[in-house]
């Protein structure tokens, strides 16, 4: 068997479902609520070959709609851009 070289860029796609909880603060009041939220990643991990490090950019879009908030329906977005290093050992 010939050894096949490591993939220097490895793409990654995720989807995650769950909840979100929204905790709101205004003049000394506290207002809470709950509900479904979904969740889609996207990234890139780079495997260097001669370093154990894995350097991967990742973007997180989570949302959540018809959150009852003291009666009020609240929508919630989110986007998050991560830089990570890995340590492979």
């Amino acid at each position: 068997s010939i050894p096949q070289p490591l993939p220097i860029i490895s793409p990654y796609v995720g989807f995650g479902a769950g909840s979100v909880d929204l905790e709101s603060k205004s003049g000394g009041t506290t207002s809470s609520g709950s509900a479904e939220a979904y969740q889609a990643m996207l990234g890139v991990e780079i495997n260097v070959p001669l370093f154990p490090i894995k350097p991967a950019v990742e973007l997180k879009y989570i949302t959540s709609s018809d959150i009852d908030v003291d009666g009020s329906k609240v929508d919630y977005t989110d986007t998050v851009v991560t830089a990570k290093i890995g340590f492979a050992f």
